[in-house]
């Protein structure tokens, strides 16, 4: 059995095992489940075609083993089992002709995963970037007209990020001494209070 030790990368959506699952139990996938041996196929010449060899088997494991960094780089190595199917077959072969089928598969259900990935780094490469002079001023003129329980939000935000003793009643808001993430989390709720309000 695999192990699930963490060899440097990370775990991914649950929905990239599914995905996988769900391919390698489609009624055309055997011949991709394993790596291609060459010598009892009787195809020698297979590994100068083929310079990135790949299989769902290898995908598996090293899903298994969290050697992926991203859903991308998880899709790319399914993705190079179909190209390598492609570059040793001919076009008009039965095996491409699944190849073909079982690509469409997974571009069908990897689709809806890569707009939430692609979305959740926009999100994360936006909550990193430092908040401008502007940004700040509009925050702080956008927190000083809440009132009651929004501004009780406000209030437990920063005291969540251990800014202020979370017994402490009053607090002052000085924004150029909180953190770009709390200030992105204000910024967020603010958002958020206001659309709720409309």
């Amino acid at each position: 059995m695999a192990s699930s030790t963490n060899m440097g990368g990370k775990d991914l959506d649950p929905a990239c095992r599914e995905i996988l699952e769900r391919l390698m139990s489609h009624p055309k996938a055997g011949p991709f489940l394993e790596p291609v041996d060459a010598e009892a196929l009787g195809i020698p010449d297979y590994f100068t075609v083929v310079k990135h060899p790949m299989d769902l088997g290898t995908i598996r494991r090293k899903l298994e083993l969290n050697r992926y960094q991203t859903e991308a780089e998880f899709a790319a190595d399914v993705r190079q089992v179909f190209h390598n199917c492609r570059s040793y077959n001919q076009a008009s072969s039965e095996i491409v002709a699944h190849c073909d089928e079982l690509a469409e598969s997974f571009e069908k259900d990897f689709a809806p995963l890569s707009a939430s990935s692609k979305k959740r780094k926009r999100t994360e490469d936006a909550n990193d970037k430092p908040m401008t002079r502007p940004e700040k001023r509009k925050l702080c003129q956008e927190i000083s007209k809440m009132s009651g329980e929004r501004l009780a939000g406000v209030v437990e935000i920063i005291q969540t990020r251990n800014i202020v003793p979370a017994d402490s009643m009053e607090i002052e808001i000085n924004i150029d001494e909180l953190d770009i993430i709390t200030l992105r989390e204000l910024e967020q709720y603010v958002r958020d209070t206001n659309l709720a309000a409309k």
